[in-house]
């Protein structure tokens, strides 16, 4: 009869392990589960751009400041905004033709850069340094 018992026990205590390591991974996968559905996926990343209306209620005052910033993409966007708004008002070319005349370093800077970066409107800024040249003339 003790030999019934311990073959008992033996079968119990079988059934009770095989049952807590089942439990055990049950509870371990349903976990594993509920923190991967719970994790934070951040959105993808979308490029920002502004739009004319936004980039012209920029006032030089801040594009200046932006102009001289450390960041060299800041600087850019900066400059381009500044030279297209330069190249779209007449008054201001003329201006930065006639201080450019008169030797000035940063006229001749804003000059430089207009046709650089502009290269594209190359005939029409030319024609403009050969106007006001010919007009001193």
């Amino acid at each position: 009869m003790a030999t019934h018992w311990s073959s008992d026990n033996r079968m119990v205590v079988l059934g009770l392990g095989i049952g807590l390591i089942g439990l055990h991974t049950l509870i371990h996968h349903s976990l594993q589960e509920v923190r991967e559905s719970h994790k934070y996926k951040p959105p993808p990343i979308k490029p920002q751009y502004i739009d004319q209306n936004t980039e012209d209620k920029i006032p030089n005052r801040t594009l200046d400041v932006l102009r001289q910033s450390s960041n060299d993409n800041v600087k850019d966007v900066a400059k381009r905004i500044i030279i297209d708004r330069a190249l779209y008002d007449g008054e201001t070319i003329w201006l930065i033709c006639e201080d450019a005349k008169q030797g000035n370093p940063v006229a001749l800077r804003a000059l430089r850069d207009l046709i650089v970066t502009q290269s594209k409107y190359y005939p029409l800024v030319h024609a403009i340094v050969k106007l006001t040249s010919l007009q001193t003339h």
